[in-house]
């Protein structure tokens, strides 16, 4: 037969047990945020850049017809993922 103690000291273990395991779960669903957030950041900024790059290497209309395809292209690409 367990005494008083040993069956409170036994719920508060598996109680500490229940949060330490919902805590890492917690960590890996904020890991996989953090990890998409910086993917899409990266596509973003290599967008951006190539955006700059194909601004200030032409003269005239064509670096901006090209961003405006390139617009055209990744709203189709949020909106449509497949």
């Amino acid at each position: 037969m367990r005494s008083p103690g040993g069956a409170a000291a036994s719920q508060q273990m598996e109680q500490l047990q229940i949060l330490y395991k919902a805590r890492g779960h917690k960590l890996n669903e904020v890991q996989s945020s953090l990890d998409t957030v910086r993917e899409e950041s990266e596509t973003e900024t290599r967008i951006l850049k190539h955006r700059l790059t194909m601004a200030q290497g032409k003269g005239g209309r064509g670096g901006w017809d090209t961003i405006r395809y390139m617009d055209a292209v990744s709203h189709l690409r949020l909106t449509d993922p497949y």
